[in-house]
């Protein structure tokens, strides 16, 4: 059942290269890399996120379930590297992971929102590459909206920019609809979303966030059928693109290796959405699907993971429970029989 899956989805892949539109210029896009991971048995629940550490080239992707690794980390090639062995006493229930490279420290380390109710849960974690719990920010087990000390509630995603600065959307359901950035000392900076709403700069479960290379954060506003995006430094509302995801909600938005697109999940459809980035500062302008993927049914893509020294991206999948890799190539060098 597995390998017939997966055919179906390096086809699937092959007619997302071809729905992209001829008006549009040349772009990378993806095929399916069928060979990864080389051990797939690792995977023994529901898998939420992934992330790559560029400097080393591993894959952290995260799972949940009864007596199984949280966490497992795999080469470039597939191969298994190591497992995390930490159980609900660390991490209740996982749902985002980001591994961040601390140029001045020279640390490498893995970041996870824990959106469980249990007593870990609503929290962000810092976790050492082989495992060891590092630090824990927000109230272990209470769900809160305080900024001093900040409080999460149901935290979904986070992102960091190349100062280390943090930006968490805090609100996968529960008490918080909100984007706060915190400085490199974990202090809030600036906030926005306060209530569930469809106005401008609300969300309605904000649940996935990126940076691009104009000093804009984009919100994956998954209920709002929308991405937003907001100024990095004060947090002013910038602009809102909603006719891309007319058919469904965005569950994870990542900027691709070489910024020209975003590469958005849409769980319902069990598809991947390639839409061009705005190509400068200023206005965002309107949203342009560049091409998409349509996955197997049931596929159920959650949040994403791009390298940004290869270009490939990593979808965490809850149905299928499995992590697939998609590589990019250059429209040019199809070659269709």
């Amino acid at each position: 059942m597995e390998s017939h899956s997966k055919s179906l989805l390096f086809l699937c892949c092959w007619l997302g290269l071809l729905s992209v539109s001829t008006s549009a210029p040349r772009q990378v896009l993806y095929k399916l890399d069928s060979s990864w991971p080389l051990n797939t048995d690792v995977f023994t629940g529901k898998v939420f996120s992934v992330d790559i550490d560029d400097k080393t080239g591993e894959i952290y992707v995260s799972q949940r379930g009864v007596d199984n690794h949280p966490v497992v980390v795999f080469s470039e090639d597939g191969e298994l590297k190591r497992v995390f062995t930490f159980d609900t006493s660390i991490v209740s229930m996982i749902h985002g992971l980001r591994v961040f490279h601390n140029v001045s420290s020279g640390q490498t380390s893995v970041w996870v929102t824990d959106v469980g109710n249990a007593t870990y849960g609503h929290t962000v974690k810092k976790i050492s590459t082989d495992g060891k719990l590092e630090l824990v920010l927000g109230t272990a087990g209470i769900a809160g909206s305080s900024l001093s000390p900040v409080q999460f509630g149901n935290v979904a995603d986070l992102a960091f920019s190349e100062k280390g600065e943090m930006y968490v959307v805090d609100g996968d359901g529960g008490v918080n609809n909100r984007l706060l950035k915190l400085s490199q000392d974990f202090k809030v900076m600036w906030h926005v979303g306060e209530v569930n709403s469809t106005k401008d700069g609300n969300f309605d479960v904000p649940h996935s966030v990126e940076l691009d290379n104009y000093n804009r954060v984009w919100v994956a506003d998954r209920m709002n059928g929308r991405l937003q995006a907001f100024d990095a430094d004060t947090g002013k509302f910038i602009g809102k693109w909603t006719s891309c995801f007319s058919v469904g909600q965005p569950y994870s938005v990542r900027m691709s290796k070489d910024k020209t697109h975003f590469i958005v999940a849409l769980l319902q459809q069990s598809k991947i959405l390639l839409v061009a980035t705005p190509p400068s500062a200023g206005p965002i302008g309107d949203c342009n699907v560049l091409g998409s993927i349509d996955l197997p049914e049931n596929t159920g893509p959650h949040l994403v993971g791009v390298s940004k020294s290869t270009g490939a991206f990593y979808v965490a999948e809850l149905n299928t429970q499995t992590c697939q890799k998609f590589v990019p190539i250059g429209l040019h060098r199809i070659n269709i029989d």
